[in-house]
């Protein structure tokens, strides 16, 4: 199974940054033991206008480049983001040496805001385009990502995790053995 590794930092499933991953690590303990994951959903509704944009530039090491202002960014190895994103299938390989990418643009206002939502639930069908108006989505094997901040938060794995203005993300191949047993 792969991995993936942020500026030194190893992750099995998610990267991410911007919008709503501070809910992962401050969603107080007590509140997610009364609640359990309606307690992720009235942090997130509550950190709602705490939205900024990020400037951000990626490069992977194929030569695709993006940059623009976005509200959130994620690289996964998984089926789900947050149990609230959730990816085709047929598009993400637990072993493939690749991860997936998913950067939302800025949205200008409420209708805007809508399509983006729109967009990225669209993710979850392979007959939809993967590079639309809000949200840029693809694989890569490795990255580098270049943003102003002089530190970006990111949560990986739903932990709390600094980078500074440049950081080297990428798939660490089959790092990871899985035995099943067979019975």
């Amino acid at each position: 199974m792969d991995c993936g590794r942020l500026d030194g930092h190893v992750f099995n499933y998610v990267a991410s940054f911007g919008a709503f991953t501070e809910v992962s690590y401050g969603t107080p303990q007590q509140l997610k033991n009364m609640l359990g994951h309606l307690a992720y959903i009235l942090e997130g509704v509550m950190r709602f206008g705490d939205i900024r944009p990020t400037r951000l530039r990626f490069e992977m090491s194929d030569g695709v480049v993006i940059e623009d202002e976005f509200i959130f960014g994620a690289f996964a190895n998984t089926l789900s983001i947050g149990g609230v994103i959730k990816l085709d299938p047929t598009e993400v390989d637990f072993c493939d040496g690749l991860h997936e990418y998913m950067l939302v643009r800025t949205p200008k206002n409420p209708v805007e805001f809508h399509e983006a939502a729109q967009e990225i639930m669209k993710l979850q069908n392979p007959d939809q385009p993967r590079e639309a108006k809000f949200v840029s989505f693809g694989s890569f094997s490795r990255g580098m990502i270049t943003t102003d901040e002089k530190k970006l938060a990111w949560s990986l794995d739903g932990e709390c995790c600094e980078t500074s203005g440049e950081a080297v993300i990428e798939n660490l191949h089959a790092a990871y053995s899985l035995l099943a047993d067979g019975k």
